[in-house]
């Protein structure tokens, strides 16, 4: 068994990369070439957490990069509650559960239920064994989920076996939600889609809401606009470049700053 506390890196292949480390995290997404990618610098004792986009390469010390953009920690330690309740405000929603509405909703699979229960048991054990046919390890730190993904598991989902398991083993809505933090699925005649009980209410995901567009609306147009061009600029640059000092005269980031409205409850970068 693979041990998923030593995991630091998460590649889809063709789709997407992300590496975590103590200091740095790093992603690639599809549409970048793949020479680059892009880095956040955030170091503890930093003034400073960066953005910066880089050629990947052996010397990390002399690699070609270009910091597109920074913001000062402090900032982001003070208003870091007030950002989280922002981008939560616009991923969930919450579900009307009054009476009438209990009766429309059908039922509902909690988190705990699928983990102990011995009809989601056997569910889980299949999932995870068809999720292992579309993905492997690549050494102790490295995870790749291939190419094959979704049509494995949506051909795993849609056999007639694991219809009738999970069908044996729902439970109507309840009357009330508990005040913990809980996930679960709710299974209506209109859809089947995943929820969070908190605070003895139901929340979902937003349809069509990508979660870039969320980042993106706490950054005003002109500064969107600055870092469009910034990243467009830097790259060809960093990836004609052999060192960093090939690129050193454009490494001057745009600093980032955030202005929060209590008013309006909201973030907004400037």
């Amino acid at each position: 068994m693979e041990d998923w506390s030593k995991l630091n890196k998460l590649v889809m292949e063709d789709v997407c990369m992300i590496r975590v480390s103590k200091n740095v995290t790093s992603f690639w997404f599809k549409g970048l070439p793949e020479e680059l990618h892009f880095s956040i610098s955030h170091r503890p004792g930093d003034l400073y957490w960066n953005l910066h986009l880089s050629k990947n390469v052996i010397n990390s010390k002399n690699k070609p990069k270009i910091t597109v953009c920074k913001i000062r920690t402090q900032d982001l330690t003070t208003d870091f509650e007030n950002i989280c309740r922002y981008f939560m405000s616009q991923i969930l929603e919450p579900i009307p559960m009054h009476r009438n509405r209990r009766k429309e909703a059908g039922y509902l699979i909690k988190q705990e239920d699928l983990n102990n229960r011995k009809t989601f048991r056997r569910f889980h054990k299949g999932m995870k064994s068809a999720f292992q046919k579309c993905s492997k390890w690549v050494g102790k730190k490295q995870f790749r989920i291939l190419q094959n993904a979704e049509a494995e598991m949506t051909a795993w989902a849609s056999s007639r076996e694991n219809q009738q398991r999970i069908l044996s083993g729902l439970k109507r809505i309840p009357r009330r939600f508990s005040k913990r933090n809980k996930g679960g699925i709710l299974i209506t005649q209109k859809e089947t889609t995943a929820v969070i009980m908190t605070n003895g209410k139901l929340y979902r995901i937003k349809e069509a809401k990508a979660i870039q567009d969320i980042f993106l609306s706490l950054i005003s147009p002109e500064l969107l606009r600055q870092l469009h061009t910034k990243i467009l600029f830097a790259i060809p640059r960093v990836l004609a470049a052999t060192s960093f000092k090939q690129v050193e005269r454009w490494n001057n980031p745009v600093e980032v700053i955030i202005v929060y409205s209590p008013a309006k409850r909201t973030e907004v970068c400037a």
